[in-house]
């Protein structure tokens, strides 16, 4: 979590598509609720551990490596979102620090350090964060306020497109509110920082 928050609301539609490498530990999770079987992982933190510092706001904001396993002809794309559920107490809502929206379908990776640059998946489009920034923010949770989870949710949807304002964060509970008739699953990964 950071303390600034950034709310504007023009709506566009976003687009998709391609894959790269990466390396260091790796964790995963995996979901198949509705009959796919969806497996999240990283290589650059284990989940449910402590992110290492070079992810953060404390060691340059590198944006962390993800893959993912799924096949379905159903899937059109994929969306991202990254946020801090702890930030609630703090400033009433889960502090959203990346999201990506069409994220084509065949893409299965955002390589280590892609945020900003032309290394995410062809097509697809970073939204505004919390930090009023259209990229990834590292965990960085205000001093005194402990430890703060980070999840990575990964979700498949049935459009290729979706009409979103990507000048507004969108955490995880408004994005599966707003658009639970295009997402087919979710899978999740967490990671954790702070004092």
């Amino acid at each position: 979590s950071s303390s600034s928050s950034s709310s504007s609301s023009s709506s566009s539609g976003v687009v998709s598509s391609s894959s790269s490498s990466s390396s260091s530990s790796s964790s995963s999770s995996s979901s198949s609720s509705s009959g796919l079987a969806f497996k999240l992982s990283s290589k650059s933190f284990v989940s449910g551990t402590k992110i290492p510092v070079k992810y953060t706001c404390d060691g340059g904001e590198t944006s962390p490596e993800l893959s993912w396993e799924v096949e379905s002809s159903a899937i059109k794309s994929f969306a991202l979102v990254m946020d801090d559920p702890d930030g609630i107490p703090i400033v009433g809502y889960s502090w959203v620090h990346w999201d990506v929206y069409q994220i084509p379908a065949a893409t299965r990776q955002i390589p280590e350090g892609a945020t900003a640059t032309n290394k995410m998946p062809s097509g697809s489009v970073e939204g505004r964060n919390n930090d009023d920034l259209a990229k990834y923010s590292g965990p960085c949770p205000p001093s005194g306020t402990g430890v703060h989870h980070y999840v990575f949710a990964l979700y498949a949807l049935n459009t290729e497109t979706l009409t979103i304002a990507t000048n507004t964060p969108l955490n995880r509970s408004a994005f599966e509110s707003k658009y639970a008739k295009e997402i087919i699953q979710k899978v999740e990964i967490t990671t954790q920082y702070g004092q």
